[in-house]
């Protein structure tokens, strides 16, 4: 979700793995249609200064972040992704699921994503 962390400096690492005839080449339709498995992880981790806190520092309004954002706590954000790509050559179809900071309001658990790419 969008803003659901603010930080003014943040680090990201992603993994993906995408097999090449590796489980869906087995399973006739799939491979006909070129599909390969995806696997991927996620994490990021930031922090929030504290001359860009506006909790700590109210009387400077930098950002005016909306009520659904948090500042990282001591754990990173971490999702983890399994699906297909390579639907045709530009369809791409994933379940996300979020591993830490599940108590947040709101929060997506799990979730299905389609991607097109033209």
């Amino acid at each position: 979700r969008a803003l659901e962390f603010v930080a003014d400096e943040q680090y990201t690492i992603r993994t993906t793995f995408v097999g090449d005839d590796f489980l869906l080449a087995k399973i006739p339709l799939l491979d006909d249609l070129g599909a390969k498995e995806l696997i991927s992880l996620r994490a990021s981790y930031g922090r929030l200064s504290s001359k860009n806190d506006p909790l700590l520092s109210p009387s400077s309004l930098i950002y005016d972040f909306p009520p659904v954002s948090y500042r990282y706590g001591s754990a990173p954000y971490v999702e983890g992704t399994v699906g297909i790509t390579n639907l045709l050559g530009l369809l791409r179809v994933e379940y996300v699921h979020r591993f830490t900071y599940r108590d947040h309001p709101g929060a997506l658990l799990g979730r299905v994503r389609v991607d097109v790419t033209l």
